[in-house]
């Protein structure tokens, strides 16, 4: 619900992907939604954020909460550049 943009605090590879950092609500109330875009030279994520719709009805605490999200690639990450979108 009400969904806005979350910013990347920072990113670090793992694996075939990479892990990107963000603040958001408790996981309880508040969930992430991301977009990946890959060329030959760069990532692209974008994280939209929001209240769960399950967690309308529901007392949600006001803190900020430090999230992760791993994300698969298609390829290697190798020396792209990884931007927000």
């Amino acid at each position: 619900l009400d969904p806005h943009p979350v910013e990347i605090t920072s990113w670090s590879p793992i694996g075939n992907g990479i892990a990107v950092h963000f603040e958001t609500g408790t996981p309880e109330c508040y969930g992430v939604d991301a977009t990946v875009t890959e060329t030959s030279s760069s990532v692209t994520v974008a994280l939209q954020g929001g209240m769960l719709p399950e967690a309308a009805d529901r007392m949600c605490i006001q803190i900020a909460v430090t999230g992760v999200l791993e994300l698969p690639l298609q390829a290697p990450l190798a020396g792209r550049t990884v931007t927000a979108g």
